[in-house]
Order: C-alpha cells, then structure tokens, then sequence
C-alpha cells in the first residue's frame, strides 16, 4: 500500500522556523536509548516529548549490501504530562498501538537500532507546542494526519477513526 501524498517531511518553511524558534529560546537536553523494554530504566519517569526513530527499510540489507548513507527518521512523535518512561513501556510492550505495532513488526535494520529518543519539560504547554511543531515538520507515518487526537481518547498512533 502506497503512501498518501502530503506525508513526510514539511515542505512549509514557516513549520521549520516555528520549531526553530521554539528551540532557541528552550534549552532542552536530547537524550537516546533503544527502543526496547530492557532499556526502560534509561528514559525518565518525568514529562515530556519524544519521537520514535527508525532507519530506513530501504536499509534492511546487509550492511555490506547498503548503497546509500545512513537515513533515519522518525515514525512517532508523541509526549507525556507525568512520565515519559510510561509511554516508552506502552510502545515496548506486547500490545503496543496498532500503528506503532506496524512499525515495529518490519525486519530490524542492520545500521543500527531502533531508538526512543526525548526531551523533558515541566510545561504541560511547552509539551503540547513542541509536540505539535514536531509532528508539524516531520508529519511521521505512526501519527494521525492532522496532529494528534489524544484529547479525544484516541491516541495519535491509532489506526482507528
């Protein structure tokens, strides 16, 4: 199934400034861990944005097979208000979303794994701006098109309507 026009990467300047400015005036700390469940110590128990980031499936080969440098990027960009590491473990788990399920169920890549990648903030209002301006720029493929819908009891990886 082929990928519907409009997702990936903002072509729109204006989302890329915003972002930029956000980051500017914030000094927030990046942090990575691998995303799988004997890592789950490593990412805080505190609030927060993160973004799930995956190589590329073009780079599923060999690494001596690989024809094209290191391409990576995210397929999820979500937050939490209480505990980034909770969200980390609902993406780890068994029974993760569906989309995120989706996501993890292609073949691993040989450049490198899988990570779960954050920042935390104490501002429930800064947490829903960066989230926003994230999704905004790279429209990840785990993410409803059009932004999140957790305000709805939804949340933004489901495929459900």
């Amino acid at each position: 199934m082929s990928k519907p026009f409009g997702r990936g990467w903002s072509l729109d300047p204006s989302n890329w400034l915003a972002l930029r400015a956000f980051l500017e005036t914030s000094s927030l700390t990046w942090n990575r861990a691998v995303l799988a469940h004997a890592h789950r110590l490593s990412v805080p128990a505190r609030p927060g944005v993160y973004a799930i980031e995956f190589p590329a499936p073009i780079q599923l080969g060999a690494s001596s097979t690989v024809t094209c440098p290191p391409i990576r990027a995210p397929v999820y960009i979500g937050k939490s208000t209480t505990s980034i590491r909770m969200r980390f473990l609902s993406h780890t788990s068994d029974d993760p979303q569906d989309r995120i399920a989706k996501a993890r169920a292609w073949p691993e890549c040989s450049i490198g794994p899988r990570a779960f990648i954050w920042a935390e903030l104490d501002n429930a209002r800064a947490i829903d701006t960066l989230e926003s301006l994230l999704i905004a720029c790279f429209n990840p493929p785990c993410n409803k098109i059009g932004g999140v819908r957790l305000s709805e009891g939804r949340p933004a990886g489901a495929l459900t309507p």
